[in-house]
């Protein structure tokens, strides 16, 4: 069984999940399960409340969700980030970070260029993907060094949006 924290919003809840099943909701016993569905993001999420419909893209830490018509974003802390947090982190700006697409999109604005300084979690790059835009963030604060793509352009995922040092 593992564990994530989930944040919806502003609500945080403790997820327990074994074999794709999430069992466990803030310690009350639930079923639910997801179904992918054709596409590469869209899942049918079935619990005893219900049926419902849902594409979920990720988005820097989390994902860009939209179900029913009511988009939100789910940010989650499983034990793989909670083990990284406690990890020592490198000095800001040592050595050189490459930024990847995190699916198969479309370059919809590319908002950083060569020689511009970044700070983490600033916008760099706006992908579109399943006719929802998603914003890729810097991890770390530096200058860009190289921008690999442009307004326009298809990436598919882990390809190479640009370099900052």
């Amino acid at each position: 069984m593992r564990t994530y924290q989930v944040k919806v919003g502003e609500r945080e809840f403790t997820v327990a999940v074994s074999n794709g099943t999430v069992i466990e909701i803030d310690g009350v016993p639930v079923e639910a399960f997801a179904v992918h569905q054709s596409g590469d993001h869209r899942f049918t999420v079935i619990s005893s409340e219900g049926t419902y419909p849902v594409a979920a893209v990720r988005s820097g830490g989390g994902y860009d969700v939209v179900s029913r018509g009511v988009n939100f974003r789910i940010t989650t802390n499983g034990e793989r980030e909670r083990l990284r947090e406690r990890l020592p982190h490198p000095a800001p700006g040592a050595g050189m970070t490459q930024v990847r697409s995190p699916m198969p999109a479309l370059v919809a604005r590319v908002e950083v260029g060569p020689g511009e300084t970044v700070q983490p979690g600033q916008i760099l790059v706006v992908l579109e993907a399943m006719k929802m835009e998603n914003d890729v963030r810097s991890p770390a604060g530096g200058t860009v060094q190289d921008v690999a793509v442009a307004a326009g352009a298809t990436v598919e995922k882990d390809q190479l949006l640009l370099t900052i040092i």
